[in-house]
């Protein structure tokens, strides 16, 4: 009985047009047998009294506990044509259909949808959409006062298009320091454009917590670009503040942002600052509180327990770098499905080249073939084309001088259709084609002699170096003209730095 009342209210709940709707649903399938289904639907829907003696029990209880389901899975699909699902794609067509026409000064056209998205915002609380749209309407100034909006509304939309323009801004400068790094001149200029625009002349210009965020950490990007730690450990120590008083801890953030900042600290090859990075992330630790612990102990991992090895591989000790590559295995064993891929892709290419440094060169081969395996080509993920460099590296340093010349060719066709040659990468494979055609030692050395000076001059061109904990080209070279191990080249390099 309870399954009838079940049935027999659902039906009588429905509104004529999810009847509609479930009708012509119905006569989607199998014509002849759902026309059983139908005329039982019809039946109940007209019974204003269903009782044990009406027509409807003359159905096998079977049949009714299907229709019953059938009607749901009617409505399951009714909404999510006609419903909510449905509404949330009108507005955000309308409200970029709003957009467009306003950027063509079609003014009644965009008014008209503008009203659209008022509308549906009210019949679904999608308040934050009207937002978006006069968002971007603000940054005309002379729509701003033509609007028919509240003052609140209107004072929602200045925040929203602040936040929008640095978040852009910040956007740009990351997206430029990743490039810069390749020693492309023109990315640099564009660095020092953007510093100079003038919402980032006073932290008074970002009115939202998000739009701080953003503010903070593009100055942190530009400072950390420029070699400047104490300006840079400033701007980490303000975000940690910030991420703390916000609504949502964005802790993963900051602790990217140290991570950048323990980065900064090798290229320094400063110890201290090296120590004092460290002491900020534990500071972090107790001082918030973490709803996914998992996720957080990840982040540790990824951005800070992660980079440790580079430390020593920039030091030249890569026998100490060696002995932490079993936790680094442990990690990527348990944080796989929580780390972003650029920073799986720097682990593997950390313990890759701390084998190398090791002269480890079959373990070195065994993660280099990881990386191309895992992660194939990506052109945002510059440590794929050093992982490329690397892999030719190793097979020059074990006497591969057979299938060298092939795979300098299928190198280089790579780097250059993913995002033609770099200058650093140019030098390195005109420097090897030149050694894979001598044989005599002699003949080798002045090769090696003449590429120094080679990259003396680019490194004064670009005005900055290869990122050395990732390979030290440099130090690579004058081992081969001295005839000593890598790793000591690397720690004579790094203690002149200190």
């Amino acid at each position: 009985m309870n399954g009838n009342d079940n049935l027999a209210q659902l039906i009588k709940s429905l509104s004529k047009r999810e009847k509609g709707y479930f009708k012509r649903y119905i006569q989607k399938g199998n014509k002849k047998v759902n026309h059983k289904y139908l005329r039982l639907f019809e039946t109940i829907d007209r019974d204003k009294n269903p009782n044990d003696n009406s027509e409807i029990f003359q159905y096998l209880p079977e049949r009714k506990n299907y229709l019953y389901n059938l009607i749901l899975k009617s409505l399951r699909n009714y909404n999510s044509v006609h419903g909510r699902m449905a509404a949330n794609v009108q507005i955000f067509n309308s409200a970029l259909n709003c957009i467009i026409l306003a950027k063509k000064g079609i003014e009644q056209a965009w008014r008209k949808e503008l009203k659209k998205v008022e509308r549906l915002a009210k019949l679904i609380d999608r308040e934050d959409m009207v937002i978006f749209v006069l968002g971007n309407l603000i940054g005309k100034p002379e729509q701003k006062n033509s609007i028919n909006i509240s003052d609140k509304m209107v004072e929602y939309a200045e925040k929203l298009y602040n936040r929008t323009q640095f978040y852009q801004i910040n956007e740009k400068m990351y997206d430029s320091l990743i490039k810069s790094s390749t020693g492309n001149t023109i990315y640099l200029s564009i660095i020092n454009t953007l510093i100079q625009n003038p919402l980032l002349s006073t932290e008074k210009n970002a009115i939202t917590h998000d739009s701080k965020f953003f503010f903070y950490c593009t100055h942190l990007g530009y400072n950390i670009f420029k070699n400047d730690f104490i300006k840079a450990s400033r701007y980490v120590d303000k975000l940690i503040v910030l991420a703390l008083q916000g609504p949502i801890p964005r802790t993963r953030w900051v602790l990217q942002s140290i991570g950048m900042l323990l980065e900064l600290s090798f290229r320094q090859n400063d110890k201290k600052k090296y120590m004092e990075v460290l002491k900020m992330a534990d500071e972090l630790r107790t001082k918030v509180t973490y709803s996914n612990k998992l996720l957080h102990e990840a982040s540790i991992f990824e951005f800070i327990e992660s980079q440790q090895i580079l430390f020593y591989t920039n030091n030249g000790n890569f026998s100490k770098a060696i002995e932490l590559i079993p936790p680094l295995q442990n990690g990527l064993r348990d944080y796989a499905h929580l780390l972003f891929n650029n920073n799986s892709l720097r682990i593997y290419y950390s313990i890759a080249y701390a084998y190398w440094g090791n002269s480890d060169y079959d373990d070195s081969l065994d993660w280099l073939n990881k990386i191309f395996m895992k992660f194939k080509s990506s052109n945002e993920l510059r440590l794929f084309r050093k992982a490329k460099i690397l892999y030719l590296l190793t097979q020059f340093e074990i006497g591969n001088q057979l299938i060298l010349p092939s795979i300098l060719g299928s190198t280089q066709r790579f780097l250059y259709k993913q995002d033609a040659l770099h200058k650093y990468e140019n030098l390195f494979l005109e420097l090897l084609k030149r050694l894979n055609k001598t044989v005599r030692n002699v003949e080798n050395t002045k090769i090696f002699q003449l590429y120094q000076k080679k990259l003396n001059l680019l490194n004064e061109e670009t005005k900055q170096q290869e990122e050395l904990h990732y390979f030290d080209l440099a130090s690579w070279i004058q081992s081969k003209i001295d005839k000593q191990p890598y790793t000591e080249m690397v720690k004579h390099r790094a203690d002149k730095q200190v």
